[in-house]
């Protein structure tokens, strides 16, 4: 598909862009410190492939989001969301001391028990799926929308509803990182200490010094 598609009505053009990528056209400049920062992020990812597909995934609703491609960017929220979840959980249980076993076998729990019972201990906090606001309002955004998707094959959704999926996103995620901080398992700067975490295998290339 061509990037750009001309459309003709009542006698006017106007252009439809196939790629959001072309709707940006700033230059992005960054000095070396940023740089620097953007080599240690992708170092990073490489090892911890878990935190790149969870903003990965993200990234790619953000773009289908934009293209009006409704159904995916739904399907990727949620999947980036339920990442976000088994690595907060892996998280917890690291910095807890949890046996490696149990770390193990936690991957099989089932997705609203990891929410509602294990995270919401950990974190002081009531993360029902019925009577927590902030939960609640993630379980009607965003998590039924795609269970409609999956289970009742539904493929028609309007830009509302997909824009308070994303918005729901990022309020529950924002949400469940500040009861994180509140309970000392990431730092003040929102930074999750990553040795908690196995390394997938080192980064091929080397991180790139400018001080």
């Amino acid at each position: 598909m061509p990037h750009i598609i001309k459309i003709k009505m009542n006698g006017k053009e106007f252009p439809y862009f196939t790629d959001p990528k072309l709707l940006s056209s700033d230059d992005f400049l960054i000095d070396g410190k940023g740089l620097q920062l953007i080599s240690e992020t992708r170092g990073a990812w490489d090892s911890y492939p878990e935190f790149y597909l969870m903003e990965k995934l993200l990234n790619n609703a953000r773009s289908h989001f934009i293209k009006n491609q409704y159904i995916d960017a739904i399907t990727y929220l949620q999947t980036s969301f339920e990442i976000l979840i088994r690595t907060s959980q892996q998280l917890v249980f690291k910095k807890d001391g949890a046996p490696e076993e149990k770390i193990e076998q936690s991957s099989t729990q089932p997705f609203r028990n990891i929410i509602e019972v294990h995270l919401g201990n950990a974190l002081k906090c009531d993360l029902n799926f019925h009577t927590s606001k902030e939960i609640n309002k993630w379980y009607t955004d965003l998590y039924l929308l795609r269970n409609e998707i999956v289970h009742k094959g539904r493929f028609s959704f309007t830009e509302n509803e997909a824009s308070n999926a994303y918005l729901t996103y990022i309020a529950t995620r924002n949400f469940l990182n500040e009861k994180l901080i509140e309970n000392g398992y990431i730092s003040n700067n929102y930074k999750t200490d990553l040795s908690q975490f196995r390394k997938a295998y080192s980064p091929n290339f080397p991180i790139i010094d400018l001080s």
